[in-house]
């Protein structure tokens, strides 16, 4: 009986841990003609979640996340069996899941930020870095278009209700990590690789990997920026390009990036050209920079890296 009622514990808490996360946004910020933030519509959508603006609506949903869903997942020790559970092919699957990987690992910074206690063993390097990466994670969501959205919030329920269902726990053969006694620990394994692949949507580019902290610190200061305005693309603080004439596939790649804060790789945004010649040309005038732009995943990702010096 008693393992009966932990069990119905188990599902309840999950499920409402995951009902606060789909509930509290229920459609993507609004954008106008132009694949741009629609400021006033953007204002209403966000007072829905008792916020100000997108920026507002990625925080509060960050820690509902992390101190709820992720948080959760790790008490009933079910974070080996989210690791071992099979990847997905669709690329929105796959956010879905990055999503919950990072809530797992940022759940100790998220209680501190409360105000809460946790163990000092739990608050490690990777946590916190998880918990720095999880409001990009979320704002990719939240600035994809509502198909896309709505894809990623329902494999968000698909993902918690499989790791309900008897029929995924991992079996003696499968490949898994070993059970670790710190719930950070397979967030910081090779079962979330340091290279990018198409598999791992959020991984950090090839160019970044295997530095000093020094080095690395170097880059994130030399992360790119989009001026839509003065129509210009900087990396630090060179600018790389400038467009003299209006772009439209290749601005809706820089828009969704700068939207994105420049995350190592977000959904295609292009709808209505050819990703390929948008890329190719985008690269053409980038020869003389380390910036390069690549598509991932049969073109429904797009990614960004430093070339080595």
């Amino acid at each position: 009986m008693s393992d009966i009622l932990s069990v119905l514990q188990k599902r309840s808490e999950l499920l409402r841990a995951l009902q606060q996360v789909t509930e509290f946004v229920t459609s993507p910020v609004p954008m106008n003609h132009w694949g741009r933030i629609a400021p006033e519509e953007e204002r209403e959508w966000a007072a829905r979640s008792e916020a100000s603006d997108l920026a507002g609506v990625v925080g509060r949903l960050t820690f509902r996340l992390a101190a709820g869903l992720g948080e959760a997942i790790c008490r009933h020790e079910l974070e080996e069996k989210l690791l071992c559970m099979q990847e997905p092919e669709a690329p929105h699957a796959r956010l879905a899941r990055v999503i919950l990987l990072l809530a797992c690992g940022a759940w100790p910074v998220a209680r501190v930020r409360r105000g809460l206690r946790v163990e000092p063993g739990l608050l490690t390097p990777g946590a916190r870095r998880r918990w720095e990466q999880l409001p990009q994670t979320v704002r990719v969501w939240l600035t994809a278009d509502s198909e896309t959205f709505a894809q990623i919030r329902s494999a968000l329920g698909d993902t918690i209700k499989g790791l309900l269902e008897e029929e995924t726990a991992p079996s003696h053969d499968a490949a898994c990590p070993a059970t670790p006694s710190d719930p950070m620990t397979p967030l910081t394994s090779s079962a979330l690789p340091e290279t990018p692949t198409a598999e791992s949507p959020l991984a950090p580019s090839a160019a970044t990997s295997g530095r000093t902290a020094a080095e690395e610190e170097t880059e994130t200061i030399r992360r790119p920026r989009w001026d839509r305005g003065a129509r210009q693309l900087w990396l630090g603080d060179e600018s790389v390009r400038t467009f003299s004439r209006h772009a439209p596939a290749q601005f809706a790649i820089l828009d969704a990036f700068q939207r994105a804060n420049w995350t190592t790789s977000i959904l295609n945004p292009v709808k209505h050209f050819s990703l390929k010649d948008a890329i190719d040309a985008l690269n053409r005038s980038l020869e003389t920079s380390r910036l390069r732009f690549y598509r991932r995943d049969d073109d429904r990702l797009l990614e960004w890296a430093l070339t080595p010096v």
